[in-house]
C-alpha cells in the first residue's frame, strides 16, 4: 500500500501564487510599454514625414533659376546634423545592447534629446541608414522610463525594454513575431539568450504593432512586391547555400566599409560639424552618381525586384551601397542599416540570378538578403521571420538554409561591438562590480 502524498507546504503554495501573480503583473506592464512605444513611434513616424517633406522642398529650391545640387543639399544638412552633436552625444545600438548586458536593460534616456533631430534629418536627408535603430532606441527607452517612474522591481527593467524594443521594429518590418525575435537576437553573437524575456516581449510587442498599425495601416501585408517562387525543387536548397555564402561576402564588404570609414572619419580632427558635412558631401556625389545609394533603400529593393538591370550595374550598387552605409556611419550621420543590408543582398542575388543557369531570381533575391543582413546583425531567427513576412514568399527551407550559412560561416565578424554571450557580459558586469568596491574601499574616510 502506497503511503499518502504528503501535502505541500502552505508557505510554498503561496509562494507559487505569489510567482505566479509577479508574472501577470509583469505581462501587464509589458502590454502597457508595448502601448506607450506605440505612441512613441507614432510621434517618430509623423516627425519623420514632416522632415521627408522639409527637406524634399528645400531641394527643389531654385538658386540662379538652377535646383541645389545633391552633394551641396546633403553636405548643408551633414553641418546642421553635427551642429544638433551640441545637445549630446546620440544613443546608438552598440551602446543599447551593452547595456541590455551590464546594466539590466537600463537605456540612457538623455541620449534621446539629440538622437531625434540628428536621426531625422539623417534619414530624410538621404543617409544610407534607415529608421530602425533611432526607432527602437526611443520605444526601448519606454522600458526604463516607466522602470524608473512606477520604481518597479529591477528584474521586470530587461524585459520591458525588450518589450520595448521589439514595437520599434514591428512598426517598421510589419512583423510582431519577428521583430520581437529580432529584438531578443540582437544582443548575442550565437543567438537569443534571453530566452525568459520572449513571451512578455512578445505581447508587447503585438500590444505596440496593434495600436500603431490601427493609425497608420502601416506594416499590413507584404512590403515588397517580389515575382512569385514557390519552393518545389531540392536544387533549390543548394542555390540558397550558394547564396549563403555570396552573402557573407557581401556582409564581410559592408563591415568592412564601416571600419576603414570609421578609421579614416576619426583621423579627421576637425569639429563634428564639418565631419558631418565632409560626410554628407561624398554621400551626396555617391547619390550623383548612383542614386540607389541615397536612403535606406526600402523603395529601391521593389525596383530591383521587378526590373531589368545588368548584373554589372547591380554589383556596382551593392559595392558603392556598402560604401555608403559605412560614410553614412563614420560621418556621425545617424540610422539603422537593416534595409541596406536586405537592398545590397537583393543586389546580390539579382546579379547572381543573371550569371547561374536555373537560379530563379526571386530565390536568389531573398536569399541574399537573408545572408548579409544575418552575417551583420547576427540575429538568424528574427531574420528569416521578417523577411518572410515584408515578401510574402513560400520560401522557409531555402532562407533557412541561406541564413545559417551566413551565420555560421562569418563567425565573430559583426558591427555591433557589445554583442556577446550572456555568461561574458554577466563575468563582466561582475567584474565591474568588483572594480568598484575596490575604489570605494581606496577612498579615505
Amino acid at each position: 500500500m502506497e503511503p499518502a502524498p504528503v501535502p505541500e507546504p502552505r508557505s510554498r503554495r503561496f509562494l507559487g501564487r505569489f510567482a505566479l501573480a509577479m508574472d501577470r503583473t509583469l505581462l501587464l506592464l509589458t502590454t502597457l510599454v508595448g502601448v506607450l512605444a506605440a505612441l512613441v513611434a507614432l510621434a517618430y513616424y509623423y516627425a519623420l514625414e514632416a522632415t521627408f517633406a522639409g527637406i524634399h522642398w528645400l531641394s527643389h529650391l531654385s538658386v540662379h533659376g538652377e535646383h541645389i545640387p545633391v552633394w551641396a543639399l546633403m553636405a548643408g544638412v551633414g553641418a546642421l546634423i553635427g551642429a544638433f552633436y551640441k545637445l549630446g552625444h546620440p544613443g546608438e545600438t552598440d551602446a543599447v545592447v551593452d547595456n541590455i548586458h551590464v546594466e539590466n536593460g537600463k537605456i540612457d534616456l538623455s541620449a534621446n534629446l539629440p538622437l531625434i533631430p540628428v536621426s531625422l534629418l539623417s534619414i530624410a536627408a538621404g543617409g544610407s541608414a534607415g529608421p530602425e535603430a533611432p526607432m527602437v532606441h526611443l520605444t526601448g527607452s519606454v522600458g526604463t522610463w516607466l522602470h524608473k517612474r512606477l520604481k518597479l522591481p529591477e528584474q521586470y527593467l530587461r524585459p520591458l525594454t525588450f518589450a520595448g524594443m521589439g514595437v520599434g521594429f514591428a512598426t517598421l518590418f510589419g512583423a510582431p513575431i519577428g521583430s520581437t525575435i529580432f529584438a531578443l537576437e540582437i544582443p548575442h553573437k550565437r543567438g537569443m539568450e534571453y530566452y525568459e524575456a520572449l513571451i512578455p516581449a512578445l505581447i508587447g510587442g503585438l500590444a505596440g504593432y496593434a495600436v500603431f498599425a490601427t493609425v497608420t495601416h502601416h506594416g499590413l501585408g507584404a512590403t515588397w512586391t517580389f515575382p512569385a517562387y514557390h519552393f518545389s525543387h531540392p536544387r533549390d536548397l543548394f542555390y540558397a547555400l550558394g547564396m549563403g555564402l555570396v552573402g557573407a561576402l557581401g556582409a564581410t564588404a559592408i563591415v568592412v566599409a564601416i571600419h576603414l570609414s570609421k578609421k579614416v572619419f576619426d583621423g579627421v580632427k576637425l569639429p563634428m560639424f564639418v565631419k558631418a558635412a565632409l560626410g554628407g558631401l561624398v554621400l551626396g556625389l555617391l547619390a550623383w552618381k548612383m542614386p540607389g545609394t541615397r536612403f535606406f533603400g526600402e523603395d529601391v529593393v521593389n525596383e530591383i525586384a521587378v526590373g531589368s538591370q545588368s548584373a554589372g550595374f547591380l554589383f556596382a550598387l551593392a559595392g558603392l551601397k556598402a560604401l555608403a552605409i559605412g560614410v553614412t556611419l563614420a560621418a556621425g550621420w545617424r540610422g539603422g542599416i537593416i534595409i541596406p543590408c536586405f537592398l545590397t543582398g537583393v543586389c546580390l542575388g539579382k546579379g547572381m540570378s543573371l550569371l547561374v543557369p536555373g537560379l530563379d531570381p526571386t530565390l536568389a533575391m531573398i536569399c541574399g538578403a537573408a545572408a548579409v543582413n544575418v552575417a551583420v546583425m547576427k540575429v538568424p531567427v528574427g531574420t528569416l521571420i521578417v523577411l518572410l513576412t515584408m515578401t510574402g514568399i513560400d520560401a522557409l527551407a531555402p532562407m533557412s538554409v541561406a541564413c545559417l550559412v551566413a551565420f555560421l560561416v562569418t563567425g565573430g565578424l559583426g558591427v555591433i561591438d557589445s554583442q556577446r554571450a550572456r555568461s561574458d557580459a554577466k563575468k563582466q558586469a561582475d567584474v565591474d562590480d568588483d572594480d568598484e568596491a575596490e575604489r570605494d574601499t581606496d577612498i579615505p574616510a
